[in-house]
């Protein structure tokens, strides 16, 4: 990619030199060589510069709003239309960070082959999680009645077998519009304006609906600029620059709907580490 980039650094340095000599020969004008000089200086960078002065003023609008957040969802919706959808990877991901049965019992995602795969949290394996959860936090308070590495095995045991159930129970319909009911709907989508359709930069939107009201919960954008063109051959720099906005966005749900989920990965974790110190490092702990 550098010799790319130096190739198209020499070629634009070729090109300005010539056209300059152009200007120089037709017009005599050193006023018109200082105008195209100065054009072929900004020129790599019009993008950007552009860019940098239209998100000042649209940063001057709210781009985040929380009205309220859930503490358990129980069933939620999850559209994205910005890749779009989910592929097997990336739903078995979902479904391992968030489906637990108790906070949330039904995960629906659009794939990316146009069908809606709708999940549910059922069977014994998910009632046992649970009851091991409550082991493990028990354990905090009686480090000493537990077997606690038995314990995280047969977690990850039935964790394991509960994942590979529910993705092998999958629902699978053609639309979102023959879904269950759903209590909220978290959808992400690109904003479409005139600019973002040439090229110059990328918008996008999360939105989280309570479906039985159909009100808007909360709401971010995010505003990203292409990189100048010379970038694209250097490979040191992005294809996309910074804007206004949450460049988290896929995160943002985490903020409104599964709270739950970080605290419970935090928790668990926090358990073994725990475990640990209190017997790997002898009887110094607690």
């Amino acid at each position: 990619m550098g010799i790319l980039f130096l190739i198209a650094v020499i070629g634009y340095l070729f090109v300005g030199s010539l056209l300059l000599w152009v200007v120089k020969t037709l017009t005599g004008s050193k006023k018109a060589v200082c105008v195209v000089a100065m054009l072929l200086l900004v020129g790599p960078f019009w993008r950007p510069l552009f860019c940098s002065l239209l998100f000042k003023i649209i940063a001057r609008e709210p781009l985040q709003e929380i009205h309220q957040t859930v503490e358990s969802p129980e069933s939620v919706y999850w559209q994205d239309d910005v890749w779009p959808g989910f592929d097997a990877y990336g739903r078995k991901w979902m479904v391992e960070q968030y489906l637990d049965g108790v906070h949330l019992k039904t995960l629906a995602l659009n794939g990316e082959d146009g069908k809606i795969y709708l999940y549910r949290a059922e069977g014994n394996d998910f009632a046992v999680l649970e009851m091991l959860r409550l082991r493990m936090e028990q354990f905090n308070t009686n480090p000493g009645t537990e077997d606690f590495p038995q314990l995280i095995a047969d977690y990850k045991r039935h964790n394991k077998a509960a994942i590979k159930q529910c993705i092998e129970r999958a629902e699978v319909y053609p639309s979102p519009n023959q879904l269950p009911p759903i209590c909220y709907r978290v959808r992400f989508m690109p904003l479409d304006h005139w600019w973002r359709e040439k090229g110059i930069y990328h918008a996008d939107q999360v939105t989280i609906t309570e479906s039985a009201t159909g009100k808007v919960i909360a709401y971010s954008r995010r505003y990203l600029a292409f990189a100048w063109w010379l970038a694209q051959f250097s490979g040191q720099q992005p294809k996309y620059l910074h804007g206004p906005g949450d460049q988290r966005a896929y995160e943002f749900d985490d903020k409104v709907l599964f709270k739950y989920a970080e605290e419970k990965w935090r928790r668990e974790l926090g358990q073994a580490v725990k475990w640990k110190l209190c017997y790997q490092q002898g009887p110094t702990w607690g």
